[in-house]
């Protein structure tokens, strides 16, 4: 192992990897590549392949804007307005890389962000971006979303059932492995996940993390299939498919 990597290894601690600040982040970033470079069997990549497009809606009409990347290792999303996050975040899932030192990885497949905008009325008009990134490069589609007419009547509201907007779509890893399912909600919520329509149990194989994700330890064959995340308040729930194809290992 590079020198490099083992400083970096000993740099980033939990906490780091918990709450980075600014100069941590970079620090987390040099390690995600270090690691991608010894254990991913195929060479980073990143395309979105579904994009935003210009859209015109009446005031009070609600709409969703979705896009979708294919990656090697897989991206997280955040959204924009007028170049200001509005929701999501960039940062790379380190800590699987670091649970899977030693082995070579596929960490491939497909992500899928949604971003809804409730009731708009024309402060909601402007230039929307989803941007993805893997921790190599990032791509971004950009669309303009103009709110047309009156104000409508229509009222956001808060007390409402949490709603899925991240989640993988499908994920490719080698058996043996460690793996994360991605299943993120707009706002707090009560999380389960179930196999199969089995509701999975966290028996130290399964672990459902706070963020929604599921890690999955060493991945066998009889594990691929349908997974769904479930994500619940006191107003309701939401639910998303997910799918698993754990690889042959090398």
């Amino acid at each position: 192992m590079k020198v490099g990597l083992l400083i970096l290894l000993q740099f980033v601690s939990t906490s780091t990897l918990a709450h980075p600040t600014s100069f941590d982040v970079k620090q987390v970033v040099a390690l995600g590549k270090e690691l991608d470079k010894i254990q991913l069997t195929a060479k980073p990549s990143i395309k979105l392949t579904s994009r935003l497009e210009d859209v015109a809606v009446k005031a009070g009409t609600s709409i969703t804007l979705r896009c979708e990347s294919l990656s090697t290792p897989s991206a997280n999303f955040q959204w924009e307005k007028d170049g200001e996050v509005i929701q999501g975040s960039l940062d790379i899932n380190v800590e699987e890389k670091m649970l899977n030192i030693g082995q070579s990885v596929v960490n491939s497949g497909i992500v899928t962000s949604t971003y809804t905008i409730e009731c708009p009325t024309e402060e909601d008009t402007g230039v929307y971006s989803c941007v993805a990134s893997n921790g190599h490069d990032t791509v971004q589609s950009m669309a303009t979303v103009e709110i047309e007419g009156e104000t409508s009547e229509c009222r956001r509201n808060h007390r409402s059932a949490p709603k899925i907007v991240q989640y993988t779509d499908s994920r490719f890893e080698m058996q043996g492995n460690i793996v994360t399912l991605s299943c993120r909600a707009d706002r707090k919520a009560m999380w389960a996940w179930t196999f199969e329509e089995e509701r999975l149990p966290e028996d130290g194989r399964f672990e459902i993390l706070r963020n929604g994700d599921l890690r999955i330890r060493d991945i066998e064959w009889s594990d691929m299939g349908t997974y769904q995340c479930i994500a619940a308040n006191k107003h309701g729930e939401s639910t998303q498919d997910v799918f698993l194809y754990p690889t042959k290992k090398v």
